[in-house]
């Protein structure tokens, strides 16, 4: 299931990530996820969490309940028997 939060920038200057890590709760490094899974969109379109918000920006963000890991990330045990 998905949440559909949509805002409008009140605030200029600050980052992306850090704008809606203040308004939302959600950790930046989720939002830099959701963000390059295109769930992040700011006008309409696209956008990095680099990016610096002006005043009356539209923000939409859709959160996903369940964090899927990217490649690469889990952790193995291994365990050997001699």
């Amino acid at each position: 299931m998905a949440e559909k939060v949509e805002l409008i920038v009140d605030q200029a200057g600050l980052r992306l990530d850090k704008y809606l890590a203040e308004r939302i709760d959600l950790s930046r490094s989720r939002i830099k996820d959701l963000a390059q899974a295109g769930q992040v969109l700011v006008n309409g379109k696209k956008t990095k969490v680099s990016y610096k918000v002006e005043a009356g920006d539209q923000i939409e963000v859709n959160i996903f309940a369940s964090r899927t890991p990217r490649p690469g990330t889990r952790k193995y045990s291994l365990r050997y028997r001699i």
